[in-house]
């Protein structure tokens, strides 16, 4: 699921039900703003969260070289 960080508190029932245990991975182009989304998702109440260090970028380099850099 792709949601932009504005939209983090509105959006699926996953993201709004902290209850639903669902784990969440969060990324970025650069991690920068992934890392404050995965700690909004944690002052909501969702415990099992993660973001991406690095982002898309470093995941693109390190991890699936097929994704194209932007």
């Amino acid at each position: 699921m792709n949601l932009p960080f504005l939209s983090l508190d509105e959006s699926s029932h996953a993201i709004r039900n902290p209850a639903s245990a669902v784990p969440l991975a969060v990324l970025c182009h650069h991690g920068d703003r992934g890392v404050h989304a995965a700690e909004h998702l944690h002052r909501l109440g969702h415990r099992d969260v993660y973001y991406i260090e690095g982002g898309i970028e470093a995941w693109a380099g390190l991890v699936d070289t097929s994704i194209p850099y932007y």
